[in-house]
């Protein structure tokens, strides 16, 4: 048997979808934010690893040049 149909019972379900499809929405900026974040993190670690890279390169080229002087 079907129960009859309660406008406050159908406004509090409408509520009740309308919050979920908010949260749902912050839950998706929040991933999306992380992921952006996680992105710039991301490069920033590789220019640093680069950075320190060129730098190693240029000290052993100026250790071994001091070392044996310059080859030619």
């Amino acid at each position: 048997m079907q129960r009859p149909y309660d406008p406050y019972e159908a406004d509090e379900e409408l509520r009740r979808l309308d919050r979920r499809e908010r949260w749902r929405m912050i839950s998706q900026i929040g991933e999306l934010a992380a992921l952006v974040t996680g992105m710039l993190l991301l490069f920033a670690l590789l220019a640093l690893l680069f950075s320190m890279l060129s730098f190693v390169r240029q000290n052993v080229s100026s250790l071994l040049s001091v070392m044996f002087g310059t080859l030619r």
